[in-house]
C-alpha cells in the first residue's frame, strides 16, 4: 500500500511538471480598455491587443447583447431577441479575425457607422473578444493544454446631449464576516443614458474605508444594489458615500449620501 501511494505521488508530481513546462509556452492576451464610448464627435476608436506570451494567438471579435432588467439582472440575448437598445446595427469592428504573433500587438478599430443620420439617443452592445492558442501544446502524457481568453467590453454609442440622474438610497452598514463590515446601498437611476463611475466611502474623519471602481448603470436599470466590503474600521459616528462619474466617458454625475451610525 505504501509503495502504491508513493507511485501515485510520483505520477502527480510528474504530471504537474509536464503541465508547468507546457504553460511556459503560452499566449498571454491583454486588452487595456474596460469601457468604450463612441460619439458623433468621436465615432471611431482604436485599441491595441497585446500578446505578451511566447506563443501565437488567434483572436476573433464580434458584438453581443444582454437583456438588462430594471433591477440590474441580465441575460445573454439571442440573435432573434436583441436588446431594445442594441448598437449592433451601428457598430463595426476590424479586423474581425487576426493572428497575433508572440510578444507583439494588433490594433483593433471599433467604429459607429451612420451616426449622424440617427436620432439623439444611446445604444449599447458588448465587444466580445475571444483569443485562443494558435498551436496548442500537447504534454508528454498526451494532454492538450489550450490557453483561451474572452473579454466582453461594454460599448456605448451616444448621440446628442442626453440626461441622467442618480441618487443613493437604503444605505446601511451590515456584517460581512466575523471581523469585517460592509456597506449595502442602492443606486437609483433615471434618464436617457447610462453612467459609469466610482463609488467611494469615507468615515467622519475623511478616511477612505471602501470603494468600488468602474461601476456601470445602463438606461434600463432604475435601481442597482451594491455590497461594498470595508477595508478599514469606521472612525466617528457617520460615513459619507459618493458616486462620481468618469468625465472621460461623457458625464459629470455626482451623488452623495450621509449615513449616521
Amino acid at each position: 500500500m505504501h509503495k502504491l501511494y508513493s507511485n501515485v505521488i510520483l505520477t502527480f508530481v510528474l504530471f504537474a511538471c509536464f503541465i508547468s513546462s507546457s504553460l511556459l509556452a503560452k499566449s498571454a492576451i491583454h486588452f487595456t480598455e474596460y469601457h468604450i464610448l463612441l460619439t458623433e464627435n468621436e465615432p471611431n476608436r482604436t485599441y491595441p491587443i497585446f500578446n505578451q506570451g511566447d506563443s501565437a494567438a488567434f483572436c476573433e471579435a464580434k458584438f453581443i447583447d444582454y437583456i438588462i432588467s430594471a433591477d440590474g439582472s441580465k441575460r445573454l440575448a439571442t440573435k432573434d431577441q436583441l436588446s431594445p437598445t442594441s448598437a449592433q446595427s451601428i457598430l463595426r469592428v476590424s479586423p474581425r479575425r487576426v493572428t497575433i504573433p508572440p510578444l507583439s500587438s494588433q490594433k483593433l478599430k471599433v467604429a459607429a457607422r451612420g451616426l449622424r443620420k440617427q436620432r439623439d439617443s444611446e445604444w449599447v452592445s458588448y465587444l466580445s473578444l475571444s483569443c485562443k492558442e494558435k498551436s496548442p501544446d500537447v504534454t508528454a502524457i498526451g494532454i492538450t493544454i489550450l490557453s483561451s481568453y474572452t473579454f466582453n467590453i461594454p460599448t456605448i454609442v451616444r448621440k446628442g446631449q442626453l440626461n441622467a440622474n442618480l441618487t443613493i438610497s437604503k444605505a446601511e452598514v451590515v456584517q460581512h464576516s466575523k471581523n469585517t463590515k460592509a456597506v449595502e446601498l442602492v443606486l437609483n437611476h433615471s434618464g436617457e443614458r447610462s453612467v459609469y463611475g466610482n463609488i467611494l466611502i469615507k468615515d467622519a474623519e475623511g478616511n477612505k474605508i471602501g470603494a468600488l471602481v468602474n461601476v456601470s448603470i445602463y438606461q434600463e436599470e432604475s435601481r442597482k444594489t451594491f455590497n461594498i466590503v470595508l477595508k478599514k474600521a469606521i472612525k466617528g459616528n457617520e460615513i459619507i458615500i459618493s458616486f462620481t462619474e468618469h468625465e472621460k466617458y461623457g458625464g459629470s454625475q455626482l451623488a452623495n449620501y450621509e449615513l449616521s451610525l
